[in-house]
């Protein structure tokens, strides 16, 4: 194609702000002289108008219809371009625009109003948001101006950055660093109950983009720092009885990775489809299914790297720019994506914003310069036939372009035994003794080993970089008690914390002359001695720190604390969050939108999104189980085969861990008569959190009793097995109703001991600790659903503890290990990519020995599954209506079958 230059580059054009209009066939642009030039697309200037020289102009855009163009500086208010008056400019005059039009010689700068973001409707109305939290609505059919200053109840704390209008004009979502707000404001002046907020505080911090879905139902965001940004899916619920207001649910979320790279663009389809655009030529399809409440995606790479921006043409193709191409994408046959040759750019230059035009396309570059592009005669799509498969039903993907995404694609340790970085000995204090266990936890970022042994003193140790010695720094006594939590702080790991049974919680900072502070309840001492008889004893129970810096505490009256390492923050619990009985375990739920923190007490599990009382109010659940025993055979059924005659609601809880979308909570569990009696229990999160239902039980196992649970997937969850002198790796599937399988050991290769200790890494690396007359074994594996491989095995003396900490930044995992004897040894390995599908959980296992599965499995796999040897076809045209109809006899056939069922039983 015959490129064009629209705009030479200059420097003074250099990030000129720039939209063009379709149906005036008019581009505007305004350059860092605040000259406004309204040409063609050939590059003819027909107008010039010149803003106040001492502005800066943040936004420059056209109304739908080309009737008015908007214009607004920072400090300098908004400024309207008619094309039916072209020789004067309205200008914004405090509650609303000026009735007169005023010549260009006598612009002045209006600076009232510090204006942040701005954006015009589909049907004609610009926002203005404002630094000081509030925001302007004028609307160009009736000219009249809204001001929240003068007529909505409550405003943003920070500066309006960003913002999005609804399809039809009356919902408006307004964004500030950390808070989301979605309101009517000229029917509905009121913000109640429809904030949403960042989980982490922070200057760099802040949302920086809004787009509504092309229905309204959803809300997608971007936030982030200034360089690596996040998305949050939002489902928008109507509230109250007229429907004027509305709820925000975070429904899923996206992260920048090495794999993807950077979040480049967010396009909105048909059926409520968002295309995620990435600077690594990928594009993610994603989709939130209402009624099963799982968010699909779906994953190609058209492009290659240093993607700029995407567009969604008016064929409806999607348009990814690098330097090097212009590659268009078909989202209905994903395959054999047409790449057009870039212009050769100026030395240092590199491509930015687009926007798709009829015909053609505009791509600005970072030297100033705007090229024009033709495009193709493409055939127009119908948008509304796509539609993303679910994980089981997932059978048509073309295996060349899919990528697995989330955790889907693994990382393994290398096989050769990790490097040793340094050991404790226990002539150096790393002691145990009968009744008080040797603790350690060891700091990737300071290279830092602290330890409590068997004589209640804590160890602080650094190691010198190339010597593999570690150096002490501290070495203080504390009290004799079980040390239930030692852990460095997962953000700076600057702060180190322990609890202490019945004394409390400990807290050091790395790189001070501080002493050992003590948590006491509400404020810190700063000695390390027990209570006086006089005060209540804050006796944790369990504690753990989550990605954002804040520890949590559950104690054993049923209270719970919080601290944040950042701000130096208390929350505590009140009436609605305090557990009536001791809180035994708890889990986080890391994530950048909608963080969580589960605590279970006694057949009670409370969740909340935040530590006020309000919050705990509107999301505090307890578990309630039936009275009397039922003979329902479904995965969810209540847990009837635990619960004790004498005490049905008798249920102590183990273990916590979140999915990794925070939609299911997996829970280790066992009746209060017989706490050894261990189940897996998996329970769904429904109502937005303000209930739990228990979906999955897998009874008890004659491999073993649940050790530990980490889930590898969203819908796949990891169990590791402890029996008195075996251990054993299975895999559920808990949504998907096949049961388990299990995964390690093949029944021709015993496991080389019993099971002590076990530890797991987000990525699927996993450590395993065996110990067998007075010796150990340590074996790692990968983790590629539904295998496990078995990457290196190590014999070691009789082991502790094991713990596995990273991957690092520069691709590296670190594993520590104690020892029974006495001693601590810190190793280091690098992390490679394991380039294996991902296949089903019923899928048939290799024949490789590690993997071979063991023909004991609570279900039968599900038949009928296409050969996975064959290889994969991509779809045709019309192909995903065809799914959906075969979807929809299935969930047919399968439900009159149940219905049978039921019939059969109660004849019975």
């Amino acid at each position: 194609p015959r490129w064009w230059t629209v705009i030479e580059g200059a420097e003074h054009r250099a990030g000129s702000q720039w939209a063009w209009n379709s149906q005036k066939e008019l581009l505007a642009v305004v350059d860092q002289e605040q000259e406004l030039r309204l040409m063609t697309s050939r590059g003819d200037v027909r107008y010039r108008v010149q803003l106040p020289k001492e502005g800066r102009t943040i936004f420059v855009g056209w109304e739908k219809s080309g009737a008015v163009l908007a214009a607004v500086q920072k400090l300098g208010g908004a400024f309207l371009w008619f094309p039916a008056k072209p020789e004067a400019v309205q200008q914004w005059e405090g509650m609303q625009f000026s009735s007169k039009l005023l010549k260009n010689a006598v612009l002045k700068r209006n600076a009232h109003f510090d204006t942040i973001f701005a954006s015009w409707s589909p049907k004609g109305k610009l926002v203005l948001g404002l630094a000081d939290g509030n925001f302007a609505v004028w609307d160009l059919a009736s000219n009249e101006t809204f001001m929240s200053r003068k007529h909505f109840a409550g405003k943003h704390k920070g500066a309006i950055a960003a913002g999005a209008w609804g399809p039809h004009s009356d919902m408006l979502a307004l964004a500030s660093a950390g808070q989301l707000k979605v309101s009517q404001p000229l029917v509905n002046a009121s913000w109640e109950n429809t904030a949403a907020k960042l989980a982490l505080d922070s200057e760099d911090l802040v949302y920086q983009e809004l787009r509504y879905s092309l229905s309204g139902d959803f809300l997608a965001a971007f936030a982030g720092s200034s360089i690596f940004r996040h998305l949050c899916l939002y489902r928008v619920t109507p509230m109250g009885k007229k429907g004027t207001e509305s709820k925000l649910v975070p429904v899923g979320e996206a992260h920048p990775s090495t794999e993807l790279g950077a979040l480049q663009a967010m396009l909105w389809l048909e059926n409520d489809i968002l295309a995620l655009c990435t600077s690594n030529g990928c594009i993610r399809l994603l989709k939130y299914d209402v009624h099963d409440g799982e968010l699909r995606e779906e994953q190609y790479q058209p492009c290659g790297d240093g993607v700029s921006d995407a567009a969604v043409l008016s064929s409806g193709h999607i348009v990814m720019v690098n330097n090097e191409c212009a590659c268009i994408f078909n989202p209905l046959l994903t395959v054999d994506p047409i790449n057009l040759a870039m212009a050769e750019l100026p030395k240092g230059a590199r491509t930015g914003k687009i926007q798709s035009a009829e015909g053609f396309l505009l791509i600005a570059a970072s030297d100033g310069s705007l090229l024009s592009l033709p495009l193709p005669k493409l055939e127009s799509l119908d948008l509304s036939l796509i539609t993303l498969i679910s994980s089981a039903e997932d059978d048509v993907l073309p295996e060349a372009t899919r990528i697995a995404s989330g955790n889907t694609k693994p990382s393994q340790m290398g096989a050769r035994s990790p490097s040793l970085l340094g050991e404790v000995t226990a002539a150096d204090g790393a002691t145990s003794t009968g009744l008080v266990s040797l603790k350690f936890t060891y700091s990737l970022q300071k290279g830092a080993l602290a330890f409590i042994n068997g004589h209640s003193e804590l160890h602080v140790l650094v190691r010198k970089q190339g010597e593999g010695v570690f150096v002490s720094m501290l070495k203080s006594s504390l009290p004799s008690s079980q040390c239930i939590f030692l852990a460095w702080e997962t953000v700076t790991e600057a702060n180190l914390a322990f609890a202490l049974r019945g004394h409390g919680v400990g807290l050091w900072q790395y790189g001070t002359d501080s002493e050992i502070n003590m948590w006491s309840g509400m404020a810190y001492r700063n000695n390390v001695f027990s209570f006086s008889k006089d005060k209540k004893t804050f006796d944790p129970n369990w504690a753990a720190w989550s990605k954002a810096g804040q520890l949590a505490l559950g104690l054993a009256d049923g209270n719970f604390a919080v601290w944040d390492s950042v701000s130096s923050g208390i929350s505590v619990s009140h009436k609605m969050g305090r557990h009536k009985s001791a809180i035994t375990t708890g889990a986080w739920l890391s994530s950048l939108f909608a963080p969580a923190l589960a605590l279970a007490s006694t057949s009670t599990i409370k969740v909340s999104q935040g530590f006020d009382t309000a919050e705990w109010g509107s999301t505090a659940m307890k578990l309630k189980l039936p009275k009397s025993k039922s003979r329902a055979t479904s995965p969810r059924r209540s847990m009837t085969n635990l619960r004790s005659r004498a005490d049905p609601e008798g249920l102590h809880f183990h273990a916590l861990s979140f999915s990794p979308s925070g939609k299911y909570l997996a829970a280790i569990a066992a009746p209060t008569t017989d706490i050894l009696q261990k189940v897996v229990i998996v329970y769904e999160l429904q109502e937005q959190r303000e209930a739990i239902v228990a979906i999955y039980e897998q009874p008890v196992d004659e491999d073993g009793t649940p050790y530990l649970i980490v889930w590898v997937q969203d819908d796949v969850l990891l169990v590791i097995l402890q029996s008195a002198g075996s251990g054993a790796i299975k895999m559920l599937a808990p949504t998907k109703y096949r049961g388990s399988k299990r995964v390690w050991p093949p029944p021709s290769a015993p496991p080389p001991g019993r099971l002590v200790d076990a530890s797991v890494l987000p990525n699927g690396l996993i450590a395993a600790a065996f110990a067998s007359g007075g010796s150990g074994t340590l074996l790692l594996f990968s983790t590629s659903c539904p295998r496990v491989h078995l990457l290196s095995e190590m014999p070691t003396k009789e082991p502790l503890d094991v713990v596995l900490y990273g991957p690092a930044p520069d691709g590296s995992a670190v594993l520590g290990l104690s020892f029974a004897s006495g001693g601590v040894e810190i190793g280091e390995s690098e992390i490679e990519s394991l380039q294996l599908r991902d296949r089903d959980l019923a899928s048939p296992s290799p024949t490789s020995a590690e993997s071979e599965p063991d023909a004991r499995e609570d279900e039968e796999p599900v038949a009928g599954r296409r050969d996975e040897t064959q290889p994969r076809r991509p779809p045709a045209r019309g192909e995903t209506r065809r799914r959906r109809s075969r979807r929809l006899r299935r969930l047919t056939c399968l439900s009159c079958a149940r219905s049978r069922a039921r019939s059969r039983a109660r004849s019975r």
